[in-house]
């Protein structure tokens, strides 16, 4: 009986025991548990620093998007951005996502050390970090594994979008290094306030098919009217079967009325920009095309404002490079834009301020045909379409004044037949608008010492005539 009691009592501490060791070890699990839950925690305000830093770094560049990512990825003498924030590291990087968004990642580490780890599942962070490809062996997170991708939309970022009322285009071409042949196309998507996406107008020649144009200017005048939706396309000729011989005018050539899917006289048509599938209207750019504002932007608010943008294309239609998966620079068009030819950004400028093109046979390089645009202010509206009405003397008279003396009276008194008759005081009709619904307001417009005339203008513009002219208001129409 005794002996039995001892196993019994023997048997029960074993129990206890195994039950306090199994609490421990759930206990040093949970804490365990806790403690990367923690460590996540911390990583993740310290990513979202490290994010903050980088765009306060962007911003400070205004629209010099290439001075703004280089000082971002070469702050800590490598790729990417490093810093100290709560005890632990961020490291963050700009890449850039076409001509002008800039998308910015940035990933915070907390509670551990980065290590060249051969097995992932030795360190917290499953995968490697994305800018040295270490392992760390505390908490982390990267932003980029959020949805949606952080992205910076630089000011006066509407690709090829005309802001002035009125612009006349210069073309110049910088860079041909093709073998192909191409005709540089511009088609126009006018302002319209009665249809949110209205249907672009015909194409336009700018440049007959060519190759190895460098400097050569556009030799016809085009003026593009405040609003419009500028968009630029190159009809590939492969074997130049298309050039002509000499110098033809532009007039001369056949009107283009082809499509991508019917290209025909070319064998491809590679356009600038597209529309958004995901919001109609708004247009981005194609895999085919670098577009790129000049790093001194659009001054909105100066007399001088003029708008400038280098567009560059790849000519060769290789599928295959249509991949924005990818992170190879060297086999996709996307990446390439992302990435640069080496896939640490953009690094060097042209003498015109521009990222600096390079020549590839073998894989994209969108140095094949690259034009610069811009716009310049056109004072005389009627070369954009705008109808400027004459009004008589020019100046707003009544339309009620007697011929004689010029007086009210002219001494007669009452007139014949008895009581006077009271005259009915003139309706005056204000000119405006005219052919146009949102031009309401009658200006007398003079520009120096050109001779003053009537113009009407919309609502929002007024102001600005009255500032930079020795404008006035004459009326308002309805």
């Amino acid at each position: 009986m005794g002996k039995a009691a001892l196993l019994i009592a023997f048997g029960a501490s074993i129990f206890i025991a195994q039950g306090m060791l199994s609490q421990r070890e759930n206990e040093h699990h949970t804490a365990k548990n806790q403690g990367n839950f923690e460590e996540s925690v911390i990583a993740r305000e310290i990513a979202r620093s490290g994010f903050n830093v980088a765009m306060n770094i962007l911003r400070e560049h205004g629209n010099d998007i290439h001075a703004g990512i280089a000082a971002i990825n070469k702050h800590g003498g490598g790729n990417y951005l490093e810093g100290q924030h709560q005890g632990g590291t961020f490291r963050a990087r700009a890449e850039l996502v076409n001509g002008h968004t800039v998308r910015v990642t940035s990933s915070g580490y907390f509670g551990g050390e980065f290590a060249d780890l051969n097995d992932a599942a030795v360190g917290k962070c499953s995968e490697p970090d994305p800018y040295s490809g270490d392992y760390y062996t505390g908490g982390c997170h990267t932003m980029s594994d959020d949805s949606p991708l952080y992205e910076y939309e630089l000011p006066s970022g509407d690709p090829l979008t005309a802001k002035l009322e009125c612009g006349k285009l210069e073309t110049t071409f910088l860079e041909s290094q093709a073998g192909y042949c191409s005709a540089v196309y511009l088609q126009r998507t006018l302002p319209d306030s009665t249809n949110a996406n209205p249907d672009p107008e015909p194409a336009e020649l700018l440049f007959i098919p060519g190759n190895n144009r460098d400097g050569q200017q556009l030799t016809v005048n085009k003026y593009v009217r405040g609003g419009t939706q500028m968009n630029f396309f190159i009809g590939v000729d492969k074997n130049c079967s298309e050039r002509p011989t000499g110098f033809p005018p532009i007039e001369s050539f056949p009107i283009f009325e082809g499509t991508v899917d019917s290209p025909a006289p070319y064998d491809h048509l590679h356009f600038a920009l597209e529309e958004n599938v995901n919001s109609l209207g708004d247009m981005i750019e194609t895999p085919w095309a670098f577009t790129e504002m000049h790093p001194s932007g659009v001054d909105d608010s100066g007399a001088n404002d003029i708008q400038r943008w280098r567009i560059g294309w790849e000519d060769q239609h290789i599928t295959a490079w249509n991949n924005p998966d990818s992170e190879n620079p060297s086999q996709s068009l996307q990446a390439l834009k992302r990435l640069g030819y080496d896939g640490n950004g953009w690094p060097d400028e042209d003498a015109l301020g521009y990222r600096d093109l390079r020549d590839y046979g073998s894989r994209p390089d969108f140095s094949d045909q690259v034009i610069e645009v811009k716009l310049v202010e056109e004072t005389d509206l009627s070369l954009c379409g705008f109808e400027e009405e004459e009004s008589g003397g020019g100046e707003e008279s009544g339309g009620g004044e007697e011929s004689g003396g010029g007086e009210e009276e002219s001494g007669g008194g009452e007139e014949p037949g008895g009581e006077e008759e009271e005259e009915e005081e003139p309706v005056i009709e204000c000119a405006c608008p005219n052919n146009n619904s949102n031009k309401t307001v009658a200006l007398w417009h003079q520009k120096g010492s050109s001779p003053g005339k009537v113009i009407c203008v919309a609502e929002n513009k007024v102001n600005r005539h009255l500032n930079k002219h020795n404008d006035h208001v004459i009326c308002r129409g309805e």
